[in-house]
This record gives C-alpha cells, structure tokens and sequence, in this order.
C-alpha cells in the first residue's frame, strides 16, 4: 500500500502574467518519490523530482517510455 499527496496554486496577476507551482509526494513500500513542477510567464516550466528505494537511498527517477 501507499499515499499520494499532490497541492498546488495558480495565481494570474493583473499584468495578465501567471504563476503556477504544483508539488506530489508518493510512498510506497518500494519506495518514495518527491517532486514538482513550476510555471511561471517568461520562464516556462521547470521540473525538479527525487526518488528512494525501500532503504531510502536516492535512486535515478524513471523516465517515461517512448
């Protein structure tokens, strides 16, 4: 078994600029994964994640396949 947590916010200003940030935590018993994801006009989005195996030692995070 496991648990996701997953928040985020999105603000327009006035300007009509954007700012989105979006975080998600998930556990299992294989392991843990951290991440989130930014948006912001001018800068687009940037991504950051870290993953754990069952020890708790960092791991590279899957990629996606093609």
């Amino acid at each position: 078994k496991g648990a996701v947590d997953s928040t985020g916010t999105t603000t327009r200003n006035a300007d009509g600029t954007v700012n989105a940030n979006r975080a998600t935590n998930a556990t299992s018993d294989k392991g843990a994964y951290s991440g989130s994801t930014a948006y912001s006009t001018g800068n687009g989005v940037q991504r950051t994640s870290t993953c754990k195996d069952s020890s708790g030692n960092t791991i590279p995070c899957p990629t996606k396949s093609k």
